[in-house]
């Protein structure tokens, strides 16, 4: 597709219409796309669920807060990689847009979430870290694993609860 129809069927677009953003236009880029996509879905998928099998599979490591924190950045990478493809390719190459709106909210509030609670998995990982590293005579006193269970309880309700915002009302 050159860029001046492009911009063509950009100036035809509404403002409320979703058909602006579908920039797909061929059989061949809608197959490409959903082969990427499908391929490093699912390559992603299988990285963090062989770490969650590794953390999980031995009492040794899955005792650790450390390894708590990756196995959580583990799983929401897990699920950010199956909701994010699965809506990506929804839109983009079977161009399904006949979703409610509260099916769009709960889809997006399932990616904010997923990326959000892998991205303050990362900031705690790096904050455990920090600690092991500044002070690592008090480490076992300071990083327990109940903290490291409850500081992961928390990122999960904080995201989950910042994410379902827009599903609830709040605009």
């Amino acid at each position: 597709m050159d860029i001046c129809k492009i911009y063509e069927n950009a100036s035809k677009c509404s403002v409320n219409t979703v058909e602006c953003f579908m920039v797909l236009s061929t059989q061949t880029q809608k197959i490409s796309v959903a082969t990427l996509c499908g391929l490093f879905g699912t390559l992603c998928i299988f990285e963090n669920s062989l770490v969650l099998y590794l953390i999980f599979s031995s009492p040794r490591t899955r005792r650790k807060p450390s390894y708590l924190f990756i196995s959580s950045l583990a799983l929401a990478d897990v699920l950010a990689s199956i909701i994010f493809v699965c809506s990506f390719v929804n839109f983009h190459v079977f161009n399904k847009t006949d979703f409610s709106k509260e099916a769009f909210l709960l889809q997006l509030g399932g990616v904010n979430t997923s990326f959000s609670a892998s991205l303050s998995s990362l900031l705690l990982t790096a904050l455990d870290r920090y600690i092991s590293i500044s002070r690592p005579s008090e480490y076992k006193l300071l990083m327990t694993r109940k903290r490291a269970w409850i500081a992961l309880g928390v990122l999960w309700v904080t995201c989950a609860t910042i994410a379902s915002l827009p599903l609830l009302g709040w605009n």
